[in-house]
């Protein structure tokens, strides 16, 4: 289940749920928080330059896909 733009309960609060409706602002502001959180995940498991166009895909796969586990 998702609210927003595809804010997940993996993504914590708050905590999608049939019947929870937010406004436009609330949408705006959860998009905010989650793309924050997951620019420094790609951040923090990149080891390279990238180009802006290569950051915006990761983040873009990152966003949706959830968290890659790195090989151990």
């Amino acid at each position: 289940m998702t609210i927003g733009t595809g804010h997940t309960a993996a993504a914590e609060a708050p905590i999608p749920r049939s019947g929870l409706t937010i406004s436009l602002a609330g949408a705006v502001n959860i998009l905010r928080n989650d793309l924050i959180k997951t620019e420094r995940q790609v951040e923090d498991a990149v080891r390279t330059v990238l180009s802006q166009h290569q950051f915006d895909a990761l983040v873009s796969w990152q966003f949706n896909t959830g968290p890659c586990r790195r090989p151990r």
